[in-house]
């Protein structure tokens, strides 16, 4: 008698593993996400030191990212899997983050994240002194400059 598995136990076995799957795969996907997070925090939090480490360093600051941190920007632009999620420019002694549209649902969670607000609280404008988030668009970190408090 030859020893074989029906057709039945085949399908079993591939309903389980499917099962299995389904489960698996989504806990990975949210495990690679709050990944994403945390290294978003990291690289934002290194960027602004680095400018304002560049600013003390240098008395000002370039429009060149690269010369003042290794934090990967393209133009200007930080990326969160691949999509645009924020775009820093430099304007006087102050960091201007800027959201970006078309961006990932994980740079959401990134911008309302308490430790990237935390990070890129600042001024609604370099003329005033009214704080904001960067959860209402624009913000104006000041990095230099006579008033600064580290």
């Amino acid at each position: 008698m030859k020893k074989a598995f029906t057709l039945i136990e085949v399908i079993f076995v591939i309903i389980i593993l499917g099962a299995l799957a389904a489960v698996a795969i989504p806990k990975l996907n949210a495990t690679r996400d709050d990944a994403e997070v945390v290294k978003a925090n990291q690289n934002i939090a290194l960027l602004v030191g680095d400018v304002a480490g560049y600013y003390t360093a240098h008395s000002g600051l370039s429009n060149d990212f690269s010369k003042m941190t290794n934090v990967g920007l393209e133009n200007g632009v930080y990326k969160v899997k691949g999509k645009p999620c924020l775009k820093f420019s430099v304007s006087g002694y102050f960091l201007v983050v800027e959201k970006t549209s078309g961006q990932d649902k994980v740079c959401d969670i990134v911008l309302n994240d308490s430790k990237t607000i935390a990070n890129l609280t600042g001024k609604t404008s370099p003329t005033n002194s009214n704080t904001t988030d960067i959860t209402k668009g624009t913000v104006y970190i000041q990095v230099g400059g006579s008033n600064i408090n580290y």
